[in-house]
């Protein structure tokens, strides 16, 4: 499966105003062409449930986000599917890294979830986390103003 995707597909997510990249971003100028990998978050349908600069947090989430009743279990390739448990096993962000993400074994790999790793100029990230915030601005002057 070719995968591709655009800066606008990661815009239409949640960002965070404390996010690291864009703090440092504000203490430090990065120039034109730095790029940052990205860790998209994909469901069994590619959509993107989760966006982080933090491998690490891209696996925490991804663990506590199956481990979660409301959500879909893992299931294995070979068509196993894990004991849901909190923070055991496969749902372990340590064991997940260790034992479960890009292992090429069928009876360690997942198959409802994935992580794609993607190039973002930072730039670009940190130019339209800035336009959010004076949109948001905006409204809420609007909200202040109608009251």
């Amino acid at each position: 499966m070719k995968f591709k995707i655009s800066l606008r597909t990661i815009k239409g997510l949640k960002y965070k105003a404390n996010d690291n990249t864009f703090i440092k971003s504000k203490r430090s100028s990065y120039d034109d062409s730095t790029v940052k990998d990205c860790f998209l978050v994909l469901d069994k349908n590619s959509d993107i449930i989760f966006s982080n600069f933090s491998f690490s947090k891209a696996i925490g989430f991804l663990c506590n986000y199956g481990s979660n009743a409301k959500n879909d279990k893992f299931v294995i390739k070979d068509g196993s599917v894990p004991k849901r448990e909190f923070n055991k096993g496969v749902y372990n962000p340590n064991t997940f890294r260790r034992d479960y993400y890009n292992n090429s074994n069928n009876g360690k790999t997942l198959k409802n979830y994935s992580i794609k790793i993607h190039p973002v100029k930072v730039k670009d990230y940190v130019d339209y986390v800035k336009s959010l915030k004076t949109k948001t601005s905006k409204k809420s002057r609007k909200k202040l103003v109608k009251s």
